[in-house]
Formats: structure tokens, sequence, C-alpha cells
């Protein structure tokens, strides 16, 4: 009972901060994925940038869900940015419990630019190849195609919608946050340590779970006692599936940045993988910009 009033107190405090920072403004935006790179001097580039990334994760994370086993992997991306806004990037992962040397690759191409002053926009679609044997949650829907916005005040309120599909399924996945960059100079000025802290709640459908449920059934291996759980019609519904709270602390120079982010996740009633749950993600990145 006390671990259940915790999770709903908790809950009520992430929607109470996104509340209150989202009536200070009622225009919203986006938060920035971590396939979306940059340094912080982004507002003064006027060139071509190549971005280089190595990352950690202990866990993969799928808007605040996990799969039926860890998965702890390594990632290294490349992102291309130019002038205009237009952008186009690849990531490759090597999961740390699976022999295959390249276990999932991503392709992705978009285009951000300014609306009016502090409000910026974001469009972008990727596709992943995953292996047919993937335990990727989301190996279902390879194909994302997302639209943002971003507006900028006290803090930076956004909105993401991003609309997954494959052959086996189709999910629609809404995104309301609410971010603010706490920025520390060091004496001579020529190093940032930057903290900032994100609230935010993700309301989606849910029809990959149909396709990951059944293929993990075919292969013999149900995670719980008993006959497989049924696939019912309630994945279709739109609903709250996630609350969550990330801490990034980071040190940068003029050409890379260090990067270390602690997220708690806790699951609505709607999340048909645990329900009433809390999920901890630890990332670590580096980044090298030419």
């Amino acid at each position: 009972m006390s671990h259940i009033l915790k999770v709903d107190y908790m809950r009520k405090l992430l929607v109470i901060l996104l509340a209150s920072s989202f009536c200070f403004k009622s225009v919203i935006a986006q938060q920035t994925d971590s396939t979306n790179l940059s340094t912080p001097d982004t507002k003064k580039k006027k060139k071509t940038t190549l971005t280089l990334a190595a990352i950690y994760s202990n866990n993969a994370n799928y808007y605040g869900q996990i799969a039926d086993e860890k998965i702890p992997y390594l990632a290294l991306n490349a992102t291309v940015r130019f002038p205009i806004g237009i952008y186009f990037s690849g990531l490759a992962y090597k999961l740390l419990n699976d022999s295959s040397i390249v276990s999932a690759s991503t392709l992705g191409a978009g285009y951000e630019f300014n609306i009016v002053k502090k409000l910026t926009a974001d469009v972008n679609y990727t596709h992943t190849f995953y292996p047919s044997n993937s335990p990727f949650l989301q190996a279902s829907n390879p194909d994302i195609l997302s639209a943002t916005l971003n507006y900028s005040h006290i803090f930076t309120t956004g909105l993401t919608i991003d609309y997954a599909f494959g052959k086996d399924s189709s999910d629609y996945f809404v995104t309301l946050s609410n971010f603010k960059a706490f920025d520390f100079y060091t004496k001579d000025n020529k190093a940032i340590f930057s903290i900032t802290p994100q609230v935010d709640i993700k309301a989606v459908t849910q029809r990959f779970y149909t396709a990951y449920r059944e293929k993990r059934n075919n292969k013999g291996k149900p995670t719980t006692p008993g006959p497989p759980p049924m696939i019912t019609t309630s994945y279709q519904n739109f609903g709250m599936l996630s609350y969550n709270f990330k801490i990034p602390v980071s040190y940068s120079r003029a050409s890379y940045m260090l990067e270390a982010a602690y997220q708690l996740s806790l699951l609505g009633k709607n999340a048909v993988t645990a329900s009433g749950t809390a999920n901890s993600f630890i990332t670590i990145s580096a980044y090298y910009q030419f």
C-alpha cells in the first residue's frame, strides 16, 4: 500500500510541475532526443557540422517502458547538420548480451527551423533495421515520423507527436515536456557544466505490444506462468502511458561534451508492459563535433 501511495504522490507531483509551467505560456514545443545531437554553442553555429557520439545505457528505453529482458547497449551515432536546418543521422546499436556485432541500426533525416522568435519546429523521419529475432520492444514499428514544436520561456515547453509504423502495427505517441538548462561557466569561460532537469508525460496507443507478445510466445518463451496472455483490442486505445523525470549532467568545451543522465519513469495504469511500476535508466554519452 505504501508503494502505491508513493507512486501516486510522485505521479501527481510530476503533473503539477508540468501544468504550472505549461500555464505560464500556452504555446508548446518539444524535447530533443538522444539521436538529435548538439553542443552547447548550437545558437552560434552557422556552418555545416559533423557530430560523433558514443552512448551507453543500462537498458533500452521505449517511452519509459522496458522489454521482458534487460537490454543494456552501446551505440555509435553520427549526425551531419547544414546551416539551412537540414540534418542526416546514423545510429548503430550493440546489445551487450548479444553476440552480433551490430544488433540494430538507424538512418534518419530531418529539418529544424524557426517559426517565430523563441518558437522552433522540427520534422524528421527515421527507419531502424532490426533482425528478425530482435529483443527490442519496438521492433514491429521500425519507421517513425515525428513533428515537434519547442517554445522557450522561463522553461522550455515542448510537444512531440510521433507516428511509429511497420508491416505488423502502427502507433501514435504524444509527449508534453518541460525542461530548463542551468549552466555554470568555469573561471576561464572555456568550459560549461550544465544540469538540465526535464519532466514529461506521454500518451500512446500500444498496438506494437501485440506483435511483440506474439513473437515472444512463438519463440516458446512466455514470461508469465500459464497460457500466453490474450491479445485484445485494448492496445489500440489512446491513453496515458508514463510520467518521466530526467536529470542530465554535462561538461562541455568548444568541440566536445560528456554527459551522464538518470531517468525515472512511472508507468500509468494504461501501460500494458507493467502498469503502476517504476523503471530507471542510466545513460553515459560522449560527443565530439567537427
